[in-house]
């Protein structure tokens, strides 16, 4: 929640400065033009810790989380901004993590067991937003959330039998946000945006569908090095907050939390 109070004060400050925009503006190179092509590509160096649902006869049911070594993610991303409409997306190419091993001890028959089990996952995401600029600094959007986990599960021991399991769960929604630069120096500027949306999660091979709530918020810097090129620095923090419908689990909650620093850069036409 601090980091959201962060972005939503840094846009409320883009708001009062003056009505020159860096990113999509003179130093890109966009001066005087109804029409701005931009494309460029996102580099996010983030972790993701991802929960999973259990049911243990003796303890009930509960959620664990975990979270994974840090991955780099490529998002290759397009906009096409015609005077104060603008229309763009992001995907995030498939991106593989592992989390690491867990162990847990087991009986049958009244065999005292050790059970390993590993977890690796692939994670694909999809942004389509529309937009419109209720201010040189400030654009408002309306858009469409996809993300797709697919999860792979080891588990083995000695005395055991190695088994993997497969599974997968996709998120859809739709989302509001809002987004924003400002310049802070010669050829330096600071944006900022931030996302709100209800989404829908569905699970492979069981009927069971979950509402969920998605935040997203990312703050940083961009640089215009030479007309109509932009590099930028920042910090992504994305987060799903599922409601287990599932019957056991009363207020439980799953969170899935991606986050990290995030380096762009884009040519604008």
């Amino acid at each position: 929640m601090k980091r959201i109070i962060v972005v939503a004060a840094i846009l409320s400050f883009m708001f009062l400065t003056s009505g020159k925009t860096l990113v999509f503006a003179d130093e890109a190179g966009g001066s005087g033009k109804d029409l701005l092509l931009t494309v460029g590509v996102k580099a996010w160096y983030n972790e993701w810790t991802s929960s999973t649902t259990t049911y243990v006869p003796q303890a009930g049911a509960n959620v664990q989380s975990f979270t994974s070594d840090p991955e780099l993610a490529l998002i290759p991303t397009v906009s096409l901004k015609y005077k104060k409409f603008l229309i763009s997306g992001g995907y995030m190419l498939g991106t593989d993590y592992a989390w690491p091993g867990t162990t847990d001890t087991i009986e049958d028959d009244g065999t005292p067991y050790t059970r390993e089990d590993k977890s690796k996952a692939e994670r694909e995401e999809l942004d389509i937003n529309v937009g419109y600029s209720v201010h040189p600094n400030i654009t408002l959007t309306v858009g469409y959330k996809q993300v797709k986990q697919d999860y792979t599960t080891e588990t083995g021991g000695v005395g055991l039998i190695s088994q993997t399991f497969k599974s997968e769960t996709k998120y859809t929604g739709q989302t509001i946000g809002i987004m924003g630069s400002a310049p802070i120096a010669e050829r330096w500027g600071i944006y900022a945006n931030l996302a709100y949306g209800f989404m829908e999660a569905e699970y492979e091979g069981v009927d069971q569908k979950d509402d969920a709530t998605y935040i997203s918020s990312e703050l940083g810097f961009a640089y215009v090095p030479v007309s109509g090129f932009v590099v930028s620095f920042g910090y992504k923090y994305q987060v799903i907050d599922t409601e287990i419908a599932a019957a056991g689990f009363g207020d439980q909650r799953g969170i899935d939390v991606t986050k990290g620093i995030i380096l762009g850069a884009n040519f604008i036409f």
